[in-house]
């Protein structure tokens, strides 16, 4: 199955940072997103509530593209930390869902809703489809 076009949509070895539902920077590597994160962002006066995606493609089947999407915090320190009340959350298309149904930006969107109204139902790794009907209730 060829999955250029997500190629196309986001570049699968970066890191992206997205802020109230859009993406703000982008870095290969968490490592070089925090570094980015203290030059490129000014100080917040308190905490504040991001989310980090990353994506991956695989030849198994089961879970041929994922995506991850984490709650993190920014302090004021301009750090990116995992405070206690921050979520996350795997994303895994099969083969078979991709045929169906191809990734889409969107679907950032959802798993950002889905995080954000705490409706993972204690799930850390879940399905396209199990996203969808979650986010479509």
């Amino acid at each position: 199955m060829n999955l250029d076009y997500i190629d196309e949509l986001v570049d699968t070895n970066k890191y992206y940072l997205y802020y109230k539902g859009k993406p703000i920077l982008s870095a290969l590597g968490l490592k070089n997103l925090k570094i980015k994160i203290k030059n490129e962002i000014d100080e917040p006066k308190e905490k504040i509530k991001v989310f980090v995606i990353n994506f991956g493609k695989s030849t198994n089947s089961k879970q041929l593209f994922t995506f991850g999407c984490y709650r993190s915090t920014i302090t004021s320190k301009l750090a990116l930390i995992a405070d206690k009340d921050d979520l996350g959350q795997n994303i895994t298309y099969s083969k078979k869902e991709l045929e169906k149904r191809k990734f889409k930006l969107s679907d950032i969107k959802k798993a950002i809703k889905l995080i954000t109204e705490e409706k993972m139902n204690g799930k850390i790794n879940m399905s396209i489809t199990e996203l969808i009907k979650l986010t479509s209730e």
